[in-house]
């Protein structure tokens, strides 16, 4: 693609975002050189990456890369013979640094959900012992470690000693002298000095080095340290040799993997020009489109890229598939040039290996060339007019356009007179539909309009303008053709209408028989679209209602397997326990040798029956909730079952989203949980079944109201077998929360029941009533 097309259509700004999306220098370089392309094979490797960055992102994080700097010119230095500065190393440290963090990015387990990434990352190089040597080495651009080498260590440990010396020397002089200007010693060209006041130099033993400016100041090298100093010297000259020494030894072994370390290099630019793409499509909420070689492009919500995703106006546009040419109309800034520049950027984009901030399912082509004359670019040096500069770039074109090439044409044929402006367009406009090549053009001219409507593979298209508000939608219409709605604006800003009515006569009745036309097709449209909308609405609400009925009813079903299993597990407690306590039972009868013991025997047998009847309750009710569970909907007028009351009526409303329903028993009207429900007609009728002991029927006392039980009044013992068999009733019935009133009394009773729960598998917890429910004279119990 030509610069001048990039820069028409401002895909340069496009490549601006994703610099600043990139992380590193060299993959800002790798941006820049980077170029659309033109090879389907090479578009759908680039988007597929783009695509894995962009769900790499979603599911984890943008990954931090280094900022690592383009060392292509300092590898060459290298090899030449040059040595690495500290500085380079540390570049060379960040790029071996990275290699080994990227390495690891991607688990094997996710390698087939990124496997361009995936493949990408294999290719890098881990060179871990030159890595951590260099960390241990280099503390800084400027500074090496102490621990680079043992001799460097040992010469700067004699520094600092031969440094301690001097200084001690120093400082008694200091401490002694009255010829010193201050009490302190300095540095002049590396060696220690005192500063001696200008008429003692003579007898101060020493070399002058300096004198300050004022002339009464002269700094001496003492004597005694003058051996010293050149001690100090000849460390700081083995020191630099040695940092020097270090310095070639770590470049010759970055010599050794050059191979290596330049592989990476471009490895990692590489991922990072990937996941800038992906950052710029995450931000842009942007989709990967569908590519072809057929010339077909079928944007869905498309939006321009560099209009605000909140303000810019989604359009559905299509070419190449049924039509080769299209020819947009509409009123001055109505949308044309936008409606232009958004087919041609986001051909532009796909072609670089950009997602697109469209809908799902956007098709578009990949072209050879892509071709634009869009806005007044004449040449004041050239004294070229509007009409001349548009026809040179129309002539380049002519001149360079083939087969696979999309061309889009902005006011095609304006700047001169109508009637040749026009005839010029038809004639540019059958050209390329004679050579196949996709056309998008916009034009004001109604002969254009006429030309699209009456020629084969030519389609119209119009920027919906709303005369109501004298403002345009800029939403475009493809089927129809556009009009300018002078008369119509005029009208509404106030002109007289005899202006109007006058207006016409100099129109020709074609024209305005067209534009009755156009205004009549335009306002069925509307008709169409509104019926549309409002039957799509309609189709989304049931499907939804639809979903969210099914979800219910898979999360009950879900419910009603789990509290089955809970009885399950229930009824094999209870039986257990129940054969435990026969057992234990027998034994005491067979040791039972008095009266006292026969009467504790006839009791212990009651208990044994009162144990059997809430087995064979459970059962029942256990066979009558796995035979009912609701696998199609309820409907209206079905007769059901309601679980807690024991008692049949018939649906009155559907279940709303918690699952809540009103079910009519009698001429009553109750609210209750569709996991409260049974279908009546899967019922089996239990009643008139025979159980083995007359009191194993499921009777509710008198005492109890729901999810309350009255126990005042009865016996400790009584009380709990009264509060044993509610509690079994509850779960059973599903409740989460029941009360048992036993009243303030003496205590005793409330106590005893206390303990009773206290050591019950079926409670949760429990708490005394609120004051006004009660106080302590009712208990609050939770059920697991």
């Amino acid at each position: 693609m030509n610069n001048k097309v990039l820069k028409t259509l401002d895909f340069y700004k496009i490549i601006n975002m994703l610099l600043e999306r990139s992380q590193s220098i060299i993959g800002k370089k790798t941006i820049k050189n980077s170029e659309v392309s033109s090879d389907i094979i090479e578009v759908q490797k680039l988007l597929d990456e783009t695509d894995e960055a962009y769900r790499f992102i979603i599911k984890h994080r943008l990954p931090g890369i280094s900022n690592i700097d383009d060392l292509e010119e300092d590898f060459k230095l290298l090899e030449i013979g040059q040595y690495f500065s500290p500085r380079k190393l540390l570049e060379v440290w960040k790029l071996l640094n990275t290699s080994r963090f990227l390495k690891n990015i991607i688990s094997e387990e996710e390698s087939s959900e990124f496997k361009n990434i995936f493949g990408l990352i294999n290719l890098l190089n881990i060179v871990a012992q030159l890595e951590k040597d260099i960390e241990i080495s280099i503390i800084s651009e400027d500074e090496i470690s102490d621990d680079a080498s043992p001799d460097l260590k040992r010469i700067r440990r004699m520094i600092k000693s031969k440094n301690d010396l001097i200084r001690d020397r120093l400082n008694q002089l200091i401490a002694t002298s009255d010829k010193l200007m201050d009490n302190l010693y300095t540095l002049r060209d590396g060696r220690y000095v005192v500063p001696v006041r200008s008429e003692f130099k003579n007898s101060f033993k020493g070399i002058v080095h300096d004198q300050s400016a004022s002339g009464q100041t002269v700094f001496i090298e003492p004597m005694f340290v003058v051996d010293l100093n050149n001690d100090l010297k000849k460390l700081e000259i083995d020191e630099e040799k040695e940092i020097e020494r270090i310095l070639i030894e770590f470049s010759k072994r970055v010599l050794e993997i050059l191979p290596e370390l330049i592989s990476n290099l471009n490895v990692i630019a590489n991922i990072d020009f990937i996941f800038s793409r992906g950052k710029l499509a995450y931000d842009m909420e942007a989709i990967k489109p569908i590519i072809n070689n057929k010339g077909i492009i079928s944007l869905k919500s498309a939006r321009h890229p560099l209009i605000d995703k909140d303000r810019v106006v989604p359009i559905d546009i299509s070419l190449g598939n049924s039509f080769n040419t299209l020819v947009i109309t509409g009123p001055n800034t109505g949308g044309k040039t936008v409606t232009l520049k958004t087919v041609g950027i986001l051909t532009l984009m796909t072609q670089y290996g950009l997602m697109l901030p469209c809908a799902d399912n956007s098709e578009v082509a990949v072209f050879d060339e892509l071709f634009a004359d869009i806005g007044d670019e004449q040449s004041i040096e050239q004294s070229l007019s509007t009409f001349s500069s548009h026809m040179k770039n129309i002539i380049e074109i002519i001149n360079k356009a083939k087969e696979n090439s999309l061309i889009l044409f902005d006011e095609l044929g304006s700047g001169t007179d109508p009637e040749e402006g026009s005839g010029l367009s038809i004639a540019i406009l059958n050209h390329f539909l004679e050579k196949n090549i996709r056309t998008i053009a916009t034009t004001h001219y109604s002969q254009l309009k006429m030309y699209a409507m009456s020629t084969e593979n030519v389609q119209n298209a119009a920027m919906e303008f709303d005369v109501e508000k004298l403002e345009p939608t800029y939403k475009l219409i493809i089927g129809i053709s556009g009009k300018s709605n002078a008369f119509e604006i005029s009208k509404k800003l106030g002109l007289n209408e005899s202006f109007i009515v006058n207006a016409k006569k100099f129109i020709s009745n074609n024209e305005l028989s067209f534009d009755k036309l156009v205004s009549s097709v335009d306002s069925r449209r509307k008709e169409y679209e509104e019926l549309i909308i409002e039957q799509r609405e309609l189709l989304n609400f049931n499907k939804k209602i639809k979903e969210e009925y099914e979800e219910k009813l898979e999360k009950f079903n879900k419910q009603k397997e789990k509290k089955i299993k809970k009885l399950e597990e229930y009824i094999e407690n209870s039986i257990y326990e129940t054969e435990k306590f026969c057992k234990e039972t027998i034994n005491h009868i067979n040791k039972a040798r008095s009266k006292e013991q026969s009467a504790k025997l006839k009791k212990i047998s009651e208990e044994i029956l009162k144990k059997m009847d809430k087995i064979n309750h459970s059962k029942m009710i256990k066979k009558e909730i796995e035979s009912n569970i609701l696998n199609e909907p309820l409907m209206l007028g079905e007769e059901v079952k309601v679980l807690s009351l024991n008692e049949n009526g018939y649906v009155q409303t559907l279940p709303d989203k918690n699952g809540n329903l009103q079910v009519k028993i009698g001429i009553l009207k109750v609210n209750a949980n569709i996991s409260d429900i049974i279908r009546i007609e899967k019922v089996i009728d239990n009643s008139k079944e025979k159980i083995s002991h007359s009191k194993a029927t499921f009777i509710k006392s008198d005492k109890m109201y729901n999810n309350k039980i009255d126990v005042r009044g009865y016996n400790t013992e009584d009380a709990i077998y009264e509060i044993d068999k509610f509690l079994d009733d509850s779960f059973i019935s599903n409740l989460n929360e029941v009360t048992i009133v036993h009243g303030k009394g003496t205590g005793v009773l409330r106590n005893n029941i206390s303990d009773f729960l206290r050591k019950h598998k079926l409670v949760k917890s429990f708490s005394f009533a609120k004051f006004n429910e009660g106080g302590d004279g009712a208990t609050i119990v939770k059920l697991k």
